[in-house]
């Protein structure tokens, strides 16, 4: 009645299965003759799973396609490289550390990752190349190819990613047997990289972990560079540089594949590969953005001042023009591309409020592992260092929080004056802290799994 279809056999409706669940679409293959010609008709139930696998294999397949013929275009790709680590400084006000800060686990421990166990900082840099920006720039919680940060560079979750190609992590005119590299206990080749962040003077020096060595450069494994600790000046100050294609390594591993220092003699040597103006040399982003020739000749002395970060060794201009040139931007370069604003998010504008349970607790400090940050319920706030099993303290003091803003009154240890500070919390979860100071460095922090030591 009122025009209603009548059930199908057994009282089902049409398209429901034996159970009265909808039927399942199934694929079907079917072959006709006409004449001399024979047809064959398919057709896909096209499935989730179908779908997703697919689709995504498709996406890969285009965006392999696209590099292969970026490659071959010959088009300058250094300024893109260059534009992206700006950019991401400019956001950020600092360098990425150069191996991911993988969390540990029980299971080891609580035992620190080795950087090459790690993704190295050449994976913050995929957001904001022309080629991704548009869709990760103001996605910081997801990484393009669907990298997932806290698992090994080279685990089943990261292998599809690390054999992309990506032109501008290669040299112009790399030839293509350079664009890959195998690697140990690795199945099939791995996409290259050509240059790597330096890490200041030393074979050694990417394991500094602190920024008051005049031999410290811009890049370390544990270390995040602030823009504002660069007091030689970002424009006299080398953070990347190109190696000669005997380098090759992945680019997805941290490590020494992404991260190196300079030899003490010769400092130059190892990175000699390219020529201009008739003259071997290398290319060199500076920490401010620009690209320089780095020409073979340039002395030591001048080279290592311009590898570190606060060596306050005296650069003059006409030197530094002379041995390093500045490399303008090819003609109609387009700058890594600012990403769309991401809309406000609901209740922007209203002050985010903070649960002080969360907050309470030991913090290690993520740019120094030594160096913890403690909240007390009643108000107190201590930071101290360990150093051979014992806790010492910097300074004491107390804490109030209000709405997403900290206010602390502390006294540094031996010393009398009484400091006050104010920073606002940009992230808070059960495992992480971000604090953003009044000078506008971010500071970020690491819940402490448990107190360091018993001792004091």
């Amino acid at each position: 009645p009122g025009g209603m279809q009548p059930p199908g056999p057994g009282g089902m409706m049409p398209g429901q299965g034996g159970n009265g669940q909808p039927k399942e679409e199934s694929s079907t293959i079917g072959l006709t003759r006409q004449g001399t010609f024979l047809a064959l008709a398919l057709d896909v139930a096209w499935k989730g799973l179908m779908h997703d696998a697919l689709t995504g294999l498709l996406h890969e397949g285009l965006i392999v396609a696209k590099a292969t013929t970026e490659m071959a275009a010959g088009r300058p790709r250094l300024h893109h490289l260059a534009a992206a680590l700006h950019a991401y400084v400019e956001k950020h006000r600092n360098f990425p550390r150069g191996a991911y800060d993988r969390l540990s686990n029980i299971e080891r421990f609580n035992r620190p990752w080795a950087p090459d166990q790690r993704i190295s900082w050449m994976a913050e840099m995929l957001r904001y190349l022309p080629q991704y920006v548009d869709e990760y720039g103001n996605d910081l919680g997801h990484y393009p190819l669907g990298i997932q940060p806290n698992q090994g560079w080279n685990e089943k979750s990261n292998l599809r990613a690390a054999r992309m190609l990506v032109p501008q992590f290669l040299g112009l005119r790399s030839p293509e047997p350079e664009w890959h590299v195998p690697y140990p206990k690795v199945t099939g080749p791995l996409a290259a990289t050509q240059f790597v962040g330096v890490a200041g003077i030393g074979l050694d020096a990417a394991e500094d972990l602190t920024i008051n060595n005049r031999r410290s450069g811009v890049f370390a494994y544990d270390r995040v560079t602030q823009l504002a600790e660069i007091t030689d000046g970002p424009q006299n100050t080398i953070a990347v540089l190109q190696v000669p294609p005997d380098y090759k390594t992945p680019w997805l591993a941290g490590g020494g594949s992404t991260v190196r220092g300079v030899p003490e003699k010769d400092s130059i040597r190892p990175f000699l590969c390219e020529t201009r103006d008739a003259k071997r040399g290398t290319y060199a982003i500076m920490a401010n953005g620009d690209v320089r020739f780095i020409f073979e000749d340039i002395p030591d002395s001048l080279f290592q001042a311009m590898v570190t970060i606060a060596g306050n060794e005296p650069i003059k201009k006409e030197e530094l023009d002379r041995y390093a040139p500045l490399i303008p931007p090819p003609e109609n370069f387009g700058a890594a591309k600012e990403p769309t604003p991401a809309p406000p998010p609901a209740g922007a504008g209203q002050p985010l409020v903070i649960d002080k349970n969360k907050l309470v607790g030991r913090w290690q400090f993520k740019p120094i592992p030594t160096r913890y940050t403690e909240f007390t319920a009643d108000g107190r706030v201590r930071t101290f260092y360990v150093k051979d099993g014992k806790e010492i303290d910097h300074d004491v003091g107390t804490y109030e929080l209000s709405g997403d803003t900290i206010k602390t009154v502390s006294t540094e240890v031996g010393k009398q004056e009484k400091e006050t500070a104010t920073t606002k919390v940009v992230r808070l979860t059960d495992d992480e802290l971000v604090l953003l100071t009044e000078e506008g460095r971010q500071a970020e922090f690491r819940k402490a799994v448990a107190a360091p030591s018993a001792a004091k």
